[in-house]
């Protein structure tokens, strides 16, 4: 990607000549909200590629935030730090506005992610894309039931069987699935139905419709999270019935969200580079980030075990619970910073293994102190109902800590902001602990 960057006119001779500034590449894409992690995605490929390739260039990042007022926003800001050329793209509306900011002033586009048709029928020549079209990928997921590829999972003829597209309203489902279908009409195929479904509310009512028509194949385009929900409430009602999924959830952490409910899914996608189009099946965790992450889950409950004997052990032979409580307590919020700065800053995946490792132990380990150190300032007769009561905080922290995550990420604020936010909470059951301890020694 990075290599085309440099290939274009004017660009590659002034990066490696001394006595000129180098290239300012800008980064577009979402760097704060839901969709941080695929923002930050971009901005570390493109530093990983200069790294490979030996080059210097100076990156400036600008965040579309995924919404399309702002696309036009850090366009604008692009233009007025001069870089020479702009990489990225997530969201097509945002995207479409800052290219034509970008077009206006004469500064290359290079959309990496966005898949929409008509960000490059419009005739500019200085917008580029390196990934394939949801068109394209519509003749992919028609072809995929018309050849007869998917025979052997539907049980016979797939085109035979009732089939049933399910999508999402967003700008990913709706246009792939409706030029899905015109593709199959087109063929003489006929859907059994064609219905947009709401993973929030509407999961277990579309799966009722779709069951209804006895289909022997579904096709679910939508966004990893609600394909995965989507395939999750299907397979509740119809353990087997075969799947074909668009290309946004082939990634290695769909297995993950999806659960048992992923065996057996088919993915299509387009690889216009080779000039063919592969049918991929989930088989297992064969992917070597999807082993990490797997790896790494086993690990922090490790991690955690271990953590709490410890922790126990030095609070039992000092006899100081509380003040290993109040380090546990601070040991948490560093850890929820490092985690977002880890994300913020595309820390390697081994940084944020060991960050996330240390998180578990304190985030994890610390309940066995925690009733030593209320043993010690509750009368015996009462130790039962107070450590009941405990629980209720204890339990609604686990239930309202992700809330608040969701929300703070929600609301534009990025995956740095939210762990931050997060880390407020032991810092402040930390120093009031600390203030406890300093009046049961006065």
């Amino acid at each position: 990607m990075v290599g085309l960057a440099f290939a274009l006119p004017g660009l590659s001779v002034p990066s490696l000549a001394q006595d000129i500034p180098p290239v300012r590449i800008g980064i577009l894409g979402p760097l704060s909200g839901p969709f941080e992690p695929l923002g930050r995605q971009i901005e570390r490929g493109v530093r990983l590629a200069l790294a490979a390739d030996g080059r210097s260039a100076e990156i400036i990042l600008a965040d579309d935030g995924c919404e399309e007022g702002q696309g036009r926003d850090a366009g604008n800001r692009l233009i007025g730090a001069q870089v020479d050329i702009v990489i990225g793209g997530v969201c097509w509306r945002p995207a479409l506005a800052a290219r034509d900011v970008l077009n206006a002033q004469g500064v290359p586009f290079l959309a990496s992610g966005v898949r929409y048709p008509g960000l490059t029928e419009e005739g500019y020549a200085d917008v580029l894309r390196v990934n394939g079209r949801d068109d394209g990928q519509a003749g992919v997921l028609a072809d995929a039931v018309l050849s007869g590829a998917l025979d052997s999972l539907v049980g016979g003829n797939a085109t035979l069987r009732p089939i049933v597209l399910l999508y999402d309203e967003g700008s990913y489902g709706r246009p792939l699935a409706e030029e899905t279908q015109a593709m199959l009409l087109s063929a003489g195929v006929s859907l059994a139905l064609f219905e947009p479904f709401d993973a929030q509310s509407g999961l277990d009512r579309a799966a009722v419709r779709a069951q209804a028509e006895v289909p022997g194949l579904v096709i679910i385009l939508a966004g990893q999270a609600d394909t995965a929900l989507m395939i999750s409430a299907l397979r509740s009602r119809m353990p087997g019935i075969a799947v074909l999924a668009g290309d946004s959830a082939l990634t290695a952490e769909f297995p993950l969200l999806a659960g048992p409910a992923a065996e057996g899914v088919v993915f299509a996608r387009p690889t216009e580079w080779r000039g063919r189009a592969w049918l991929e099946g989930h088989e297992g965790p064969d992917d070597p980030l999807l082993g990490l992450v797997v790896t790494s889950l086993a690990a922090t409950q490790v991690a955690s075990a271990l953590a709490r004997i410890g922790f126990g052990a030095v609070a039992d032979h000092w006899r100081i619970p509380g003040q290993v409580l109040v380090a546990l307590g601070l040991g948490m919020s560093l850890c929820a910073v490092g985690m977002g700065l880890g994300v913020a800053a595309a820390w390697p995946a081994p940084a944020v293994v060991v960050v996330a490792l240390v998180c578990a132990a304190t985030a994890m380990g610390w309940n066995g102190v925690f009733f030593a150190a209320l043993a010690q300032r509750v009368p015996r007769q009462d130790i039962a109902r107070v450590s009941g009561a405990t629980q209720f905080f204890t339990f609604g922290g686990g239930m309202i800590g992700p809330l608040v995550f969701g929300e703070a990420l929600r609301a534009g604020a990025g995956y740095a902001a939210a762990w931050t936010v997060l880390a407020l909470i032991p810092l402040a059951a930390a120093a009031t602990l600390a203030r406890a301890e300093r009046r049961g020694r006065a």
